[in-house]
């Protein structure tokens, strides 16, 4: 998944402008997240990816840079292709 579509996912939870989700900005202070937005945004990059992020990591996950920087080193190339996968099984 690449930054700006996590970016993207981001701003659309918070429902606010993708440029206004910048790489520094922390999801609480910032961009006036609050619990119940963090759990669903967490929940939505599970869904998407396909993935489980665990309890422990969350506390690490503050800042779009702390998500774009987990996702990327969590994903690694097997989520790459499981993305490509679903893109191609949604234009069939």
């Amino acid at each position: 998944m690449t930054p700006d579509k996590i970016k993207k996912v981001i701003a659309d939870k918070l429902d606010v402008q993708i440029e206004q989700v910048q790489p520094s900005h922390h999801l609480y202070d910032d961009l006036n997240a609050d619990s119940i937005d963090y759990i669903e945004i967490i929940i939505e990059f599970e869904e998407l990816l396909d993935i489980e992020i665990p309890d422990d990591d969350t506390s690490e996950l503050k800042t779009v840079d702390n998500f774009i920087e987990y996702l990327e080193n969590k994903a690694g190339d097997e989520l790459i292709d499981q993305e490509n996968k679903r893109t191609e099984a949604i234009h069939r």
